[in-house]
């Protein structure tokens, strides 16, 4: 449960590389670019905020410029890495969303009265956060949405 994150042990350069990498191709380079001592200080700041009640909301700098943020679901690993649950870390990317923007009344659970959008995976989930990266279908309220693949 991502409510008792904590990081028991400073993390290495080699875990910290570990862990960022799955984020983004731009968070694996924080050890060389910030240096051990505060990357390390940047991921324990992550269990620091959970352990004061700081609601964690999951997003990219996909809009930085230099970012290389793409890949929201791909993002969605860090906090798996920093010991929250996979459960948790959905919930985090869905109804605690909705809730931080005030759209939780209309939006962030697939219930009646609420806007009908949602993925169709390959896998699941609760099993690989991966699976989040493999969309089949998007419904976009309540209609399948054209998904566009990159080109190989």
């Amino acid at each position: 449960m991502c409510g008792h994150l904590a990081l028991a042990r400073p993390l290495s350069r080699s875990r910290i590389s570990r862990l960022l990498r799955y984020v983004s191709r731009a968070c694996s380079v924080w050890p060389n670019r910030l240096g051990l001592a505060l990357a390390d200080h940047v991921a324990q700041r992550f269990a620091w905020m959970v352990q004061h009640g700081i609601t964690l909301i999951p997003g990219t700098d996909a809009s930085t410029p230099n970012s290389n943020f793409d890949n929201y679901a791909r993002a969605l690993h860090l906090y798996e890495h920093l010991g929250c649950d996979r459960a948790s870390v959905i919930e985090m990317a869905t109804m605690a969303s909705a809730r931080a923007l005030g759209l939780d009344r209309t939006m962030g659970r697939l219930s009646t009265g609420y806007v009908a959008d949602g993925l169709v995976v390959n896998g699941d989930p609760l099993a690989d956060l991966a699976a989040l990266s493999r969309v089949c279908i998007v419904l976009a309220q309540g209609r399948a949405a054209e998904i566009r693949r990159p080109s190989p």
